[in-house]
């Protein structure tokens, strides 16, 4: 189990809108949660087998608007933050944190209509073991 592992069990806990790994599914209905491992790597490989991680995760939650795409945000930092040890799985989170966001992005959904979807990145900092 790694990061990916580890994200996904949190947010198996995640309700009001889809989740998908690093891509959307074609047939995605929204407000939709994508999450993407940006790096995951050793923190003690010089000390012998490594047990411990550390992985940054990208939360790109996709929404009809700015409110909603907060909403999103705020049912995931419930969810993910983590200040102490939590059993997930196979694994123990020791931590993770909410390190930024990104900036806010509008896409149109179509050319003949004024809706758009809205998205706004944020970056946790996961470290397990």
């Amino acid at each position: 189990m790694h990061a990916e592992d580890v994200v996904a069990e949190i947010l198996a806990g995640f309700t009001g809108a889809t989740v998908a790994l690093e891509q959307a599914p074609q047939s995605s209905t929204y407000p939709l949660l994508i999450y993407t491992v940006v790096s995951d790597f050793a923190l003690d490989r010089l000390c012998g087998t490594a047990t411990t991680w550390k992985a940054r995760i990208q939360i790109n939650p996709v929404a009809a608007g700015p409110g909603a795409v907060n909403a999103l945000h705020d049912q995931v930092r419930a969810l993910l933050e983590v200040r102490g040890q939590r059993s997930v799985g196979t694994r123990t989170v020791l931590a993770c944190i909410h390190l930024s966001f990104g900036p806010w992005d509008k896409q149109p959904v179509n050319d003949t209509n004024s809706s758009a979807l809205w998205t706004k990145p944020a970056d946790y900092m996961l470290t397990y073991r």
